[in-house]
C-alpha cells in the first residue's frame, strides 16, 4: 500500500479527488487509511479508508465519491487516535468493528 503514495484518486465516476499523500497503519502496522490531498496549493489532507482503494493501472479508484471525502475528517500529522479512527468509519459509514 506504501505504493500509493504519490497517485491519483478518482472517484466510482472517474472525477478526480486528490494524491495520496500517506498510508496510515493500524496497530499492527496494516495499512488502514489513506490521506487524499485535495485542491492544488492549499488542498486540505482528508482520511480514507484504505479498503474502498484500488489500483488501476497508474492510478487509483476509490470506492466512494469525491464530495464524500471533501467532507471526510482531515489530518495534519497524519496520526489518528482512536476516536478519529472512528469518526472516518462512520463518515464511510463502514463498521469498524468489522474494518
Amino acid at each position: 500500500m506504501e505504493h500509493f503514495v504519490g497517485k491519483t484518486v478518482k472517484d466510482p465516476s472517474g472525477t478526480t479527488i486528490g494524491r495520496v499523500t500517506d498510508v496510515i497503519t493500524d496497530a499492527a502496522l496494516q495499512p488502514e487509511f489513506v490521506t487524499i490531498k485535495t485542491g492544488r496549493l492549499l488542498g486540505r489532507e482528508h482520511v480514507a479508508p484504505v479498503e474502498g482503494v484500488t489500483q488501476e493501472g497508474d492510478e487509483l479508484r476509490a470506492s466512494f465519491s469525491r464530495d464524500e471525502v471533501a467532507a471526510a475528517p482531515t489530518t495534519r500529522d497524519h496520526i489518528l487516535d482512536v476516536d478519529q479512527r472512528v469518526a472516518v468509519y462512520e463518515h464511510f459509514h463502514i463498521d469498524h468493528h468489522a474494518a
